[in-house]
């Protein structure tokens, strides 16, 4: 198997002005230095928001965990330029599709490949026709948290409180705080780094627990 993630931040701000939406404070606020408080607190809010939007926000990395040598584990951060991170994801994904080693992440029904799919629209960077067909994802790729939620969509849950009820260990982080880490130091992007590898290996064991057929090798996309 190979486990994903990506992590996203928001575009530069000189690129969201037009979108910023116009913050007015409550009509109870007399003092003009709290209401400039409250507008730029709003407007702060809004653009950390803005990284969970693909017309806001963009791929800053995509983690790797590639499982499938027996006992071997390699991890790789596509990173850089945003669309040769969706081309080199693309190429992985057409590698699974043709192996039939399953691509397994948390929620990425719900975020991660709809936003990436999104990015490579705006982009015009090339995936596979097959990834999606009506609603559907390509069978090649494998959702533990959908599994987890054993079809009741009340019952999703973080990969965290996932983690740690199942006894597999604990998020290092918040994903809120990843692009200013990324786009920080070099000690700080190391930080986002080991948050990004720890997700990563979390997703796997929690998968191990719950979705060990995902696990096999799945029938092979026909050429």
């Amino acid at each position: 198997m190979i486990v994903f993630d990506i992590e996203t931040g928001p575009l530069p701000t000189a690129e969201l002005e037009d979108r910023i939406p116009k913050f007015e404070a409550p009509a109870n606020y007399k003092d003009d230095a709290k209401i400039a408080a409250y507008i730029t607190q709003k407007r702060l809010d809004w653009i950390e928001r803005a990284a969970l939007d693909a017309t806001t926000g963009k791929i800053l990395a995509i983690g790797i965990l590639d499982c499938r040598e027996d006992g071997v584990e390699k991890v790789n951060t596509l990173a850089g330029d945003e669309a040769e991170i969706i081309a080199a994801f693309s190429s992985i994904v057409m590698q699974c599709g043709g192996s039939g080693w399953p691509l397994v992440g948390w929620n990425i029904f719900g975020f991660d490949l709809p936003f990436i799919l999104r990015r490579s629209w705006i982009l015009r960077v090339a995936l596979p026709e097959w990834i999606r067909s009506g609603r559907y994802w390509d069978r090649c790729f494998v959702d533990a948290m959908e599994v987890w939620a054993c079809g009741n969509r009340d019952q999703t849950v973080g990969l965290d409180l996932a983690s740690a009820t199942l006894g597999v260990g604990r998020k290092s982080g918040s994903g809120a705080h990843f692009a200013s880490l990324w786009g920080g130091s070099d000690e700080e992007r190391a930080h986002a780094l080991e948050y990004l590898e720890n997700d990563l290996r979390l997703t796997k064991a929690v998968a191990e627990r719950i979705i060990p057929a995902g696990f096999r090798v799945i029938e092979r996309r026909a050429a």
